[in-house]
């Protein structure tokens, strides 16, 4: 697990460090993209069981969990991506 102040170099390192480990995949997302709006509690455990899930039936797997960031009017906010080699 990496922590630290946005900015630092976190997801650069590991995106580098996937970039030469074509072997490993990668799966991002983040704490809005798992919220179920009609469970809010239970719907985004569900959903992130079912990453995990994935990250194991393409393993070798990174997940991302992005840091939730305060939603702001005008500002775009970032959908689950995956990348695949």
């Amino acid at each position: 697990m990496l922590n630290g102040p946005p900015g630092s170099g976190k997801t650069f390192l590991v995106r580098t460090w996937l970039s030469e480990n074509t072997d490993v995949h990668d799966i991002a997302t983040s704490a809005s993209a798992l919220q179920d709006p009609s469970n809010p509690v239970d719907g985004a455990v569900d959903n992130l069981e079912r990453v995990y899930d994935i990250a194991k039936m393409i393993a070798p797997t990174v997940v991302f969990l992005m840091k939730a960031m305060p939603w702001r009017p005008g500002v775009a906010t970032r959908a689950a991506t995956r990348r695949t080699s």
